[in-house]
């Protein structure tokens, strides 16, 4: 993986793409840290993999404050602790319905860390955050 992408993957799927992320990262040394939305779909499978893995870090962030979030993500998105970071669901709490702003997760975006690897996953995605990405997948189930 080339250093500092941001990844965006939306629709049916996103999650398990993420999952195949982190372990291709984990495999290359990297350390992960996973923070899941509780609204997020719940995970697919067994993580007890992961979970055994001291590179890798899973976080599910319940707090629906969003002064609370955005602290807590601006943090996570500028100190040195980890090579890549997946935001699970990040894109759903995104406006108009949502708990945070679309400029709150574009100012967060162009903040962090260089060298940090960003995935972010969601149903769907605004048009403006899909901009500042260097990777955009929708993703839909074929009949």
């Amino acid at each position: 993986m080339q250093s500092g992408m941001i990844h965006i993957y939306a629709g049916k799927g996103s999650t398990l793409i993420a999952l195949g992320l982190s372990t291709r990262a984990l495999g290359a040394g990297f350390k992960v840290r996973f923070i899941r939305f509780p609204h997020a779909p719940s995970l697919p499978g067994d993580l007890s993999s992961f979970m055994n893995n001291e590179d890798f870090h899973y976080l599910l962030l319940e707090n629906q404050e969003k002064a609370i979030i955005l602290d807590r993500l601006s943090r996570e998105l500028t100190l040195g602790k980890t090579d890549m970071i997946v935001l699970d669901g990040i894109t759903d709490i995104v406006a108009p319905e949502g708990i945070l702003d679309e400029i709150d997760l574009i100012r967060l975006i162009r903040n962090k860390r260089g060298d940090l690897e960003l995935v972010m996953t969601g149903e769907s995605v605004l048009p403006s955050i899909e901009e500042i990405a260097d990777v955009v997948s929708h993703l839909f189930e074929m009949e």
